[in-house]
């Protein structure tokens, strides 16, 4: 049986801005695994984490935390992403930082199964 299933991981970083900044958004025809993410700021700072849905339309607040200079947020839970569906932060710093791993598989991967 072969199982071929297009599957990419991808290293994503970069420097969000003060407000909210969709950090990633679920490529169409994939569902995505984000893992690994931390995020550090050099000022104080309050960042909020959550997931907005594209189907049913909501916001999931993962968590919110208040930063001290300097501080370091590593999160190693994992978070699915349908298609369209985004992970977001609300930061009140002018740089914070972020790094994660993300993976995407394809929902119309072909299944061959040979008799």
């Amino acid at each position: 049986m072969s199982l071929p299933i297009s599957q990419y991981p991808t290293h994503v970083q970069g420097t969000a801005t003060a407000g909210t900044t969709a950090i990633f958004t679920g490529p169409a025809g994939y569902n995505t695994t984000i893992s690994g993410i931390t995020f550090n700021s050099q000022t104080a700072n309050n960042i909020t984490v959550f997931i907005n849905r594209i189907t049913p339309a909501s916001t999931v607040i993962a968590y919110a935390f208040t930063l001290a200079a300097g501080d370091v947020i590593s999160d190693n839970n994992t978070y699915i992403l349908a298609p369209g569906d985004s992970l977001e932060i609300t930061t009140t710093s002018a740089a914070t930082n972020y790094m994660f791993t993300s993976t995407s598989v394809a929902m119309t991967a072909q299944r061959t199964v040979y008799q």
